[in-house]
């Protein structure tokens, strides 16, 4: 069974939707079509009325074409993890505008658009174990399923 945040005080998870929802000029209609809700259950969702999961927050935010993060008070990324995943994100962005015969800064723009970048973040601790050619291959992979093309 999934557990569910009580949202009686703070409407944290409803809260993000509705800003999500707002900064794309959906409205709470068009997002209930889009992922076979009425109106109503958004609303009730956004308002805190519904207790919904974490797992069902990500999956509307995911649907309206952004990403969710779930920050957990006292829990920081440490700063030598985060240096490391800094110098990744450069080493495998020059990599792969190596290979595409790109600038660095044309490379990092098009990895970001098309999630790339994300990727990297999200599996830094595996990424950075693989070889320099598997590396591009996986960058090329993932901004082909998001629609980009060289």
């Amino acid at each position: 069974m999934k557990q569910k945040f009580n949202c009686d005080t703070a409407n944290i998870l409803g809260s993000k939707i509705s800003f999500v929802r707002k900064s794309k000029n959906m409205t709470q209609e068009q997002l209930g079509r889009l992922v076979g809700m009425s109106k109503s259950g958004i609303s009730k969702i956004e308002s805190g009325q519904k207790r919904i999961s974490a797992e069902e927050a990500v999956a509307l935010i995911e649907l309206m074409g952004e990403r969710m993060v779930i920050q957990i008070p006292g829990y920081e990324e440490s700063t030598k993890i985060r240096e490391l995943k800094s110098k990744f994100l450069s080493i495998g962005t020059s990599w792969f505008a190596q290979e595409y015969g790109m600038t660095n800064s044309d490379a990092f723009k098009f990895l970001l658009l098309y999630k790339a970048i994300d990727f990297m973040e999200g599996n830094f601790l595996l990424e950075q174990t693989l070889p320099r050619a598997q590396v591009v291959k996986d960058l090329m992979v993932i901004c082909s399923n998001n629609g980009g093309c060289i």
